[in-house]
């Protein structure tokens, strides 16, 4: 869920996609596509998702599926971690 309990993201691992929902009328905003992924969590401006390949990306329900491949690639490209299926924000 976003910072300010609007937006939710919902991981379907076997499916290959994550959703986003407006959690004022239920409404699907938009579904990405991301192979194997589970871990959902949201940080700053985005939200963040992992797989159990060991990847972590950011992902936006505003971006087009095109826009979201260009993000994770970039994320992949500047982050030298990698991540199990679970995560969670700490404050």
């Amino acid at each position: 869920m976003n910072d300010d309990a609007t937006i939710a993201a919902v991981s379907s691992p076997r499916g290959n996609i994550t959703s986003y929902w407006q959690l004022s009328d239920l409404s699907l905003l938009a579904k990405h596509k991301y192979h194997d992924g589970a871990g959902v969590s949201f940080y700053q401006d985005a939200f963040v998702l992992t797989n159990g390949h060991g990847r972590i990306i950011g992902s936006e329900p505003a971006l087009t599926q095109a826009q979201a491949r260009v993000k994770r690639d970039t994320w992949s490209q500047h982050l030298n971690i990698q991540w199990d299926n679970h995560v969670a924000k700490v404050s």
